[in-house]
């Protein structure tokens, strides 16, 4: 009943949780291995088709197979999980119930039989960290993407949401890509926050000078380590809250243009510091966001992009990614009409003896004649 009353208000951020005793359960965290796998039609065995490789550099985010000890790749058959036969698909997530986060032996061969096979100990990991996995994959996928579209000349960011992984994400694909003339920034999915503006002070700064070392190329600017070239934004209606604000703000400062679909369409601010006596939560709409040249109308309307492009089912099935293509194609445009190239450097100076005296006399004096 509080829900639908605080739908009346049709404010967004406004929630009800909680409240009265809870039942009382046992939660299983069941395990996954951080891989594809599929039936083998021939042998009627389970092999792995796809190790997850995720983020080598934070090890919670890499599949527990990827440990390069273990040699397990494409096409490594999965015969038992703690001596327990694996025959079909189901047996697998059966077999691995409640067993996150702890040790399992795993029977592992090239061949599906098990003569000659190998007994791996592995700890297998959470659904929500495989989804990291997933993740991290998509991501990969779309960068490599652009970079074939684009011959290399377009860099590509993604950011998850608007606080901490999506702060870690940008600084991350940020400074590698400075060299690119043209970046895509995407924003579809991203789930709001709080740092649009950190990220939005950088795509802002423009370069005004540069440093220069003798036997270097002129790659040194200041500010250090700002971006020179064309910036686009996709979006799509499950961005949203920060992720809004992103999208509105790159479009007020003439950063570039939108593509995608209408974002979601929530930037009403809450406090969730309300407790009832029991035990429930309520949240309270407190402060939106508005600026001149729109108004409040961002609040339940969401973003038009500058381009609407949307995926389909069957693109979405086929990973024709429509959005990412418009926007790389319409860089590439803009890369045709304006280079973006780094000014032309002024002739060195010389500072030879010949050069300094050749100063010295102009700047000398003239000899004033005197009287016999």
């Amino acid at each position: 009943m509080l829900g639908q009353t605080i739908a009346e208000l049709g404010t967004s951020h406004t929630y009800v949780w909680g409240g009265g005793p809870r039942p009382r359960f046992t939660r299983l965290l069941n395990g996954v291995l951080g891989a594809e796998f599929a039936l083998d039609t021939k042998s009627k065995k389970v092999r792995f088709t796809e190790i997850f490789r995720g983020a080598p550099w934070a090890q919670s985010e890499v599949s527990p197979l990827a440990q390069h000890h273990l040699k397990v790749k494409a096409g490594t058959y999965l015969l038992a999980i703690d001596g327990q036969p694996v025959n079909t698909k189901a047996d697998v997530y059966r077999l691995l119930e409640g067993k996150a986060r702890q040790l399992v032996s795993l029977l592992v061969n090239k061949k599906p039989v098990r003569e000659g096979a190998r007994r791996i100990i592995v700890k297998p990991i959470s659904w929500y960290k495989e989804r990291q996995l997933r993740y991290i994959k998509w991501v990969e996928s779309r960068r490599k993407k652009t970079l074939l579209l684009s011959g290399g000349k377009v860099g590509y960011i993604h950011l998850p949401n608007m606080s901490y992984d999506g702060l870690l994400a940008f600084y991350r694909m940020w400074y590698p890509q400075l060299d690119k003339r043209a970046m895509v920034i995407d924003l579809r999915g991203n789930g709001g926050g709080f740092v649009s503006q950190l990220i939005l002070q950088k795509l802002m700064r423009k370069i005004y000078a540069f440093f220069k070392a003798r036997n270097a190329p002129l790659s040194e600017t200041v500010p250090e380590r700002t971006f020179h070239g064309h910036i686009a934004v996709v979006t799509n209606q499950n961005a949203g809250s920060d992720g809004d604000i992103f999208c509105q703000s790159f479009q007020l400062l003439k950063l570039g243009p939108v593509f995608g679909t209408k974002t979601w369409g929530g930037v009403v601010g809450i406090r969730a510091n309300k407790r009832l006596m029991d035990g429930g939560l309520t949240t309270q709409p407190e402060y939106a966001w508005w600026a001149p040249s729109v108004g409040w109308k961002l609040e339940n309307k969401g973003v038009d992009p500058d381009y609407v492009v949307d995926n389909s089912p069957a693109d979405m099935e086929k990973d024709y990614d429509r959005q990412l293509r418009a926007t790389v194609n319409w860089l590439l445009k803009q890369l045709k009409k304006d280079p973006k190239k780094l000014p032309k450097l002024h002739a060195y100076p010389d500072k030879s003896v010949k050069a300094f005296k050749k100063r010295w006399k102009k700047y000398q004096a003239p000899a004033v004649p005197t009287k016999k």
